[in-house]
């Protein structure tokens, strides 16, 4: 009002974001392949970190169920998820 902007868009931010991330039908699968591919980073020495909090990985599932909702194939999610890993 003071700056005469007129702003429609709403930031939900990642405590709107998550919830709707767990709650979407891919992240079932998405969560435990995150993991694998950390798994196998760590095992090729492609990485020295492990992704041992759960909250870390709703990043990827976040864009695996964006992909899945824009597509409608599985497979595009997941591969947004193996390459967001």
């Amino acid at each position: 009002e003071n700056f005469d902007l007129n702003l429609h868009v709403v930031d939900v931010g990642w405590p709107g974001s998550s919830p709707m991330t767990w709650a979407s039908q891919i992240a079932l699968v998405a969560i435990p392949i995150a993991i694998l591919v950390n798994v196998a980073m760590l095992l090729t020495r492609m990485t020295r970190v492990v992704n041992v909090d759960i909250w870390n990985i709703w990043h990827m599932t976040f864009t695996g169920a964006l992909l899945h909702l824009a597509t409608g194939s599985w497979m595009i999610g997941m591969a947004g998820v193996v390459i967001h890993a």
